[in-house]
């Protein structure tokens, strides 16, 4: 029996011993950038989504301010009253944007003015928005701040 086990591991690339006593290699999550340096969107969604949950909220705190690029489709948007959000005056025309990419969802404040092809834009369109990520909601969503889309 202790024959077949240490033939099993001798036969590997990697000797018994290296093996009994190999460190445990930290779990990586690698953040892709884009050319320009702007990250995507969608790996740091993977490394939020492996964070045991209660350091969830120390840690998302990290990635605020981060300037990050996603494409995805379009979902949905709404027209904002005339009010405030999160003490932030918001102007007459304002929507909110969201669109998602591969089940997690990003959500933006833009103005009307700017991107008058929102209104008529159909579901699933594809789109491509870029600015830094202001909120973290939960594991599957987050808000965009600064944001351009690009059609």
């Amino acid at each position: 029996m202790i024959a077949f086990f240490l033939g099993y591991f001798l036969k590997g690339r990697v000797p018994l011993v290296a093996k009994l006593f190999r460190k445990p290699k930290p779990p990586i999550v690698q953040i892709e950038a884009f050319t320009d340096g702007l990250l995507n969107v969608v790996p740091i969604f993977q490394k939020l989504g492996k964070i045991p949950p209660g350091q969830f909220d120390d840690v998302k705190k990290h990635y605020i301010g981060i300037r990050v690029r996603c494409v995805g489709t379009f979902s949905s948007v709404h027209r904002l009253p005339n009010d405030y959000i999160e003490g932030h005056k918001l102007k007459e025309d304002s929507v909110d944007v969201s669109m998602e990419t591969f089940g997690y969802h990003i959500n933006t404040i833009l103005s009307l003015s700017q991107y008058p092809q929102l209104v008529i834009l159909e579901r699933n369109t594809l789109l491509t928005i870029e600015g830094s990520i202001s909120k973290i909601s939960s594991l599957v969503s987050i808000e965009i701040a600064d944001a351009k889309l690009f059609f």
